[in-house]
């Protein structure tokens, strides 16, 4: 089935400025640069934001068959539902959860401007993900998009997300890992696993509201696959990526760079100071601006 792709991603439309107005608030939280606002919106508007996530699939899982054969899949924090009414078109059985009611707001805004069939709105539902109101195994996929660093009780989510997962299913999880030396939310250097009391003085010292701590965790990779194998799972793929300037490479293994560890306000305010100046000169070093992705394919035994 096909929709009209043009009325969701025409920033006029109705979906286009309810999209606006809810990345202008996510823009304020964090205190973004302006230049960053057009390529966050086309995350938002953008109808194959999330086909990669469906086209990589063989490749993550091992499976061939997966992405070409119709699957039950669910999406942990599905956004406006990008990935779930793609499936849906796509002839898979798809469903998401998320907790932001606006977010789910714009997925029933979306579902109208694409002219997609109302009967979808009902696939997408504001959920706690340590929650879900789904029955043991009822999935052939579940999959999640930098969500996880959003969750203050990762272990339940993940021990959801197993408990709703088949046996031989899988499980395609990807998210920033914070042992790199940057937050991909306020998009700054973020000196690695900094306590909140520090977090807040360092958004202070950099210019920016303290408004976005809280909203995410420090998550990693090894974590992530420590819990899903005590779950019973087997890890298939574990991969990091780094994303620097806009461009996308293999993890280049530059964690044993000593991270830096500050301990009194002067020195948090001194290293802010440095940070903001290099930057200004065009000389920040990489690893305070290379955000470090990982990508998890587990398949529940």
């Amino acid at each position: 089935m096909s929709g009209d792709d043009s009325a969701g991603t025409n920033p006029e439309s109705e979906y286009g400025t309810a999209a606006r107005a809810f990345l202008d608030r996510g823009m304020a939280r964090y205190g973004l640069p302006a230049s960053l606002y057009e390529s966050n919106l086309r995350a938002l508007i953008d109808p194959n934001a999330h086909d990669f996530r469906l086209t990589e699939l063989a490749t993550v899982t091992g499976d061939t068959a997966m992405g070409t054969t119709p699957l039950k899949f669910l999406d942990i924090g599905c956004g406006p539902g990008t990935l779930v009414f793609r499936g849906l078109r796509a002839g898979h059985d798809a469903y998401g959860v998320d907790l932001d009611d606006g977010k789910i707001d714009l997925a029933k805004k979306w579902l109208r401007a694409q002219n997609l069939p109302e009967a979808w709105s009902d696939r997408v539902v504001i959920c706690d993900a340590g929650k879900l109101p789904f029955e043991n195994e009822s999935f052939d996929l579940v999959s999640s998009y930098h969500v996880l660093e959003h969750v203050s009780d990762l272990r339940s989510v993940l021990y959801e997300a197993v408990r709703v997962t088949k046996r031989g299913g899988w499980l395609d999880l990807r998210a920033p890992d914070y042992r790199m030396s940057y937050d991909t939310h306020y998009c700054m250097p973020w000196p690695r696993f900094m306590p909140r009391a520090q977090a807040e003085k360092w958004t202070a010292a950099m210019g920016r509201p303290a408004d976005g701590i809280g909203t995410f965790f420090y998550v990693t990779a090894p974590e992530v696959a420590a819990v899903l194998e005590a779950l019973g799972c087997r890890i298939q793929t574990n991969i990091l990526r780094e994303h620097y300037q806009s461009r996308i490479t293999p993890f280049s293994g530059r964690l044993t760079i000593d991270p830096i560890i500050v301990r009194s306000d002067a020195d948090l305010a001194d290293l802010a100071a440095e940070l903001k100046s290099l930057e200004a000169a065009g000389q920040l070093p990489p690893m305070y601006a290379t955000c470090l992705e990982f990508t998890i394919a587990a398949q529940r035994l």
